[in-house]
């Protein structure tokens, strides 16, 4: 997925787990969230950081629960940089 992609005049990145039962209560209104703003013109990605999570288990779980904007691992080479920010 080319981040190009999402440029635009708003873009909404929401980090998503497919495990957590937190990040999983919000899905459905992340779902109706992307449905109102997607015709304005936003932009929606859901961003998976855990490491613990591989990339066919996140794409699973989005077509699973029903995203219907694109979902995305942070790629390894960056976390070096993410896990000095915490």
């Amino acid at each position: 997925m080319a981040f190009s992609s999402l440029k635009g005049p708003i873009t909404v990145m929401t980090f998503i787990a497919t495990q957590c039962p937190v990040s999983n209560s919000y899905n459905q209104r992340m779902i109706a969230l992307y449905k109102d703003d997607t015709p304005k013109n936003v932009k929606f990605i859901f961003v998976n950081p855990n490491r613990s999570e591989p990339a066919s288990e996140v794409r699973e779980h989005a077509k699973r629960v029903g995203f219907l904007s694109p979902s995305t691992k942070i790629p390894t080479t960056l976390w070096p940089t993410v896990s000095k920010r915490r």
